[in-house]
């Protein structure tokens, strides 16, 4: 979280707040990557598959309670895949959502390819705030109880990220592994 946030702080220096940055358009994100995050990231390779990546499969993540999450590692039209020289995978990702605009959000696998894959415990979901840099996906809308719930062995996972940053960015007894 503290390399990817610096990351975008230097680039909002060169190209202003991140909250205007232009992701793309479907079917064209990496320009958009190109300029606004990969000069400020130590990028080992981009994954032009998921095999690029180290994964055995196309849709490598799985939720809290092992069914399959649904997010692929690599689709060209709509995101961008980088190994980090960390070794973790950064996924950055723009498609039409339900409501035509544009859905934005970066998804981070932090021990790159390397089990579980599962979203909560080494996958995790941020965005872009206005006046805030980068935050846990959801994390200025969502009630404790919304968090607590999906971060949970019967949740989606996607807000762990939202209930580690609320807890201090330590794993408390509530946290449900």
């Amino acid at each position: 979280y503290t390399e990817l946030s610096q990351a975008i702080k230097l680039s909002e220096i060169y190209n202003g707040s991140a909250s205007k940055w232009d992701w793309g358009t479907i079917g064209n994100v990496r320009p958009s990557f190109d300029e606004y995050w990969a000069p400020y990231l130590k990028i080992i390779k981009y994954c032009e598959t998921a095999d690029d990546c180290g994964y055995d499969n196309s849709n490598p993540w799985k939720r809290p309670n092992g069914a399959p999450a649904g997010l692929g590692a690599v689709f060209p039209l709509s995101r961008t895949t980088v190994v980090l020289a960390n070794g973790s995978i950064l996924v950055v990702v723009s498609y039409a959502g339900q409501t035509g605009s544009l859905a934005k959000y970066i998804f981070v696998d932090t021990n790159g390819s390397k089990k579980p894959n599962q979203y909560g415990k080494d996958g995790f979901f941020f965005e872009l705030e206005e006046g805030k840099g980068l935050m846990p996906y959801r994390y200025s809308v969502l009630t404790e109880t919304e968090i607590n719930n999906n971060c949970s062995k019967n949740g989606d996972g996607g807000y762990c990220s939202a209930k580690l940053m609320r807890d201090g960015w330590q794993i408390k007894n509530d946290y449900p592994w």
